[in-house]
Parts: C-alpha cells; structure tokens; sequence
C-alpha cells in the first residue's frame, strides 16, 4: 500500500477525544485493531506519535517501552501523517518497517507526505459536498 510492512489509518472516535484503528494492514497487526489507540491530548505513551503539522519520521528515544499488544510499536521509526478538519487532527496515517526497524529515507517520506495529501484533498472534498 505504502511500501511500508505495517500500515494503519486511524481516525477520531464518537468522541473526539481518540484515535482509533479504522484500517490495520502488515504482519504482526492483529492486536492494533482493538489496542492502538491515540489519546489527541497526547499524553499517553502513543500519543508521542503524533507529529506536528504535516507528515514525519517518529524517531523513537532510548529506552521506549512498547505496549502489551505489539513488542515494536513506538520501538521503531515510522512515518506518520495527520489528517486535519478544521484545524483539529481527526486522523492519522502510521506506517512502520517491523520487524526490521529500519529508519525511512528522505524518498519514503516524500511519497508518504504525497499520499497523505491526496488523503487529506479527498476528506476535504467530502466535506464541502
């Protein structure tokens, strides 16, 4: 999908106050679709994925503990992408290279960043209709 193993896109529960798996794709992904979830204050140990504005290599510090469901996750780099409505992250791209661990390239973040645009124009749209 995005040349990445394990692929997620997750976006804001009823709440509005999570992130919550939508699609789950890779190797090793089967606890994301109950457990990979994003507090959008960011305080929780997964809520350091969350980038800024626009799309960014996570780079784990030493020593990040991974959750229960899956021994890489937060342990690795991947590329994430928001996915903005109003101003408000509702969504987010995560793509990692488990069990590999390799950091993405310049070129990887550049089609990643390019795909999420395209991502990011269609919700747009939706929007507006």
């Amino acid at each position: 999908a995005l040349g990445m193993p394990r692929v997620a896109l997750l976006m804001s529960d009823r709440t509005g106050t999570r992130l919550i798996p939508r699609k789950v794709m890779g190797a090793a992904t089967e606890g994301w679709r109950d457990s990979f979830i994003i507090e959008r204050k960011g305080n929780t140990p997964m809520g350091k994925l969350l980038p800024g504005e626009g799309c960014a290599i996570y780079r784990p510090q030493k020593g990040t503990a991974s959750p229960e469901f899956d021994q890489w996750l937060g342990k690795v780099p991947a590329l994430v992408g928001p996915l903005m409505a109003k101003g408000r992250v509702v969504g987010l791209f995560y793509a990692d290279t488990a069990p590999k661990g390799s950091e993405p390239d310049a070129a990887q973040l550049s089609a990643f960043s390019h795909f999420v645009r395209h991502a990011q124009i269609c919700l747009t749209l939706l929007a507006v209709s």
